[in-house]
């Protein structure tokens, strides 16, 4: 007999796609399987529209508790052997699609299996659709046809194994409210020895919710959690790969600029430290990887060869253009993306603006999740 599969829905104001991705869910080939819709305190009509639909589970919460405590809300309450997570605008391509992420199990160490995401029809995105997927792509494809092995799930459509999930203690909603929750546990699992696999099958057809639509919300708020939550992560996993910390280095050396002139050795001091810090930051070009200290070290020394000028305040610029260069190698990554989608090339400056002013304030998100893990930090010594 087959396993149980549970599928849990997030969905908070998904009234927009909710309808089809349920509709998607019913049409799968593969049984037994149990449907759980964790609708967390939305305000428009998703909750009538899930109660229209028979086979389906909705669990209501009273209060919106966020991406990862949501979902484990659903987890707990799911009785299958396997578990999947499906965001409410991530839709199944064909009805073979749970059978195609289930497949993958037979193989006792594989604890997660990741599906394949594609977007339909670019052209028919809107502008702030267009602009949110290019400082975070949301296509991800696996061209083999075969499993392949990764470091990290994703949570918007995945599989995984239930006793692993359970073992584990599912995702960390203390610490992560929107973001982070999926990488600190892809981690988890790798060190508890199991295997997390890209389907070479299975795919889901990406529609973008409203709320990536709001530039506003995109920027002020997901730029600010998700530097919070890679703060979270560095801590605990020495995990650097959003390289948030990188960009409030760049924010803090843009602040120092006025120093420069009425201060010069107080500047001095302060890029002096930004230098001995970013001997952690990573940088990477066509495939080499070194400190950024490297770059700050190699331009100031170019500049002392070729520039008559007082050498500590050379040594300041030099740091502030590393971390100007390092911002507008990250930025154009957006633009190149933008390019190879052939989206208009009016779409170009924004795109580039945008990714600027993201990186800064998820390295700000970065400062304020470092002060608030000091601040819980200090609570715990008081209350011990």
């Amino acid at each position: 007999m087959a396993d149980l599969v549970s599928i849990v829905v997030p969905a908070h104001n998904e009234e927009e796609t909710i309808a089809d991705v349920l509709e998607a869910l019913l049409r799968q080939a593969y049984e037994p399987k149990e449907i759980l819709v964790v609708n967390d305190h939305s305000t428009d009509r998703t909750a009538e529209i899930v109660g229209g639909f028979e086979g389906v589970k909705q669990i209501i919460n009273e209060q919106n508790l966020g991406l990862a405590r949501g979902m484990n809300v659903g987890l707990k309450e799911a009785k299958g052997e396997i578990l999947m997570v499906l965001h409410a605008d991530c839709i199944p391509e064909t009805e073979q699609w749970v059978g195609q992420m289930v497949a993958p199990f037979s193989d006792p160490k594989v604890g997660a299996v990741v599906s394949q995401r594609f977007i339909a029809d670019r052209s028919k995105l809107t502008f702030s659709e267009k602009l949110f997927d290019s400082i975070a792509p949301q296509q991800f494809l696996n061209p083999t046809g075969k499993l392949v092995e990764t470091s990290f799930f994703r949570d918007k459509c995945d599989a995984y194994r239930g006793s692993v999930i359970r073992e584990l203690g599912y995702f960390d909603d203390k610490s992560y409210f929107v973001a982070g929750e999926d990488t600190a546990l892809s981690m988890d699992m790798k060190k508890a020895g199991y295997k997390i696999m890209i389907s070479g099958e299975a795919r889901i057809r990406y529609v973008f919710s409203s709320h990536q639509r709001s530039l506003k919300s995109v920027l002020l708020k997901k730029a600010m959690q998700y530097g919070g939550a890679a703060a979270k992560l560095y801590r605990d996993y020495g995990y650097d790969g959003l390289e948030t910390r990188t960009f409030l280095a760049t924010l803090i050396a843009f602040l120092l600029i006025p120093l420069i002139f009425c201060c010069p050795w107080v500047a001095c001091a302060g890029y002096a430290a930004l230098v001995a810090v970013s001997f952690t930051f990573k940088a990477r070009l066509r495939g080499v990887e070194a400190p950024m200290a490297f770059m700050h070290l190699g331009i100031f020394f170019v500049g002392a060869l070729a520039i008559r000028a007082d050498l500590h305040i050379l040594f300041s610029w030099s740091v502030v253009v590393g971390f100007t260069l390092h911002l507008l190698h990250v930025a154009l990554r957006s633009v190149r993306h933008t390019i190879r989608e052939r989206d208009p090339i009016t779409m170009v400056p924004a795109v580039f603006l945008y990714a600027l002013c993201w990186r800064l304030l998820s390295g700000f998100g970065y400062l304020v999740g470092r002060l608030k893990l000091r601040q819980v930090s200090n609570q715990a010594d008081t209350e011990t």
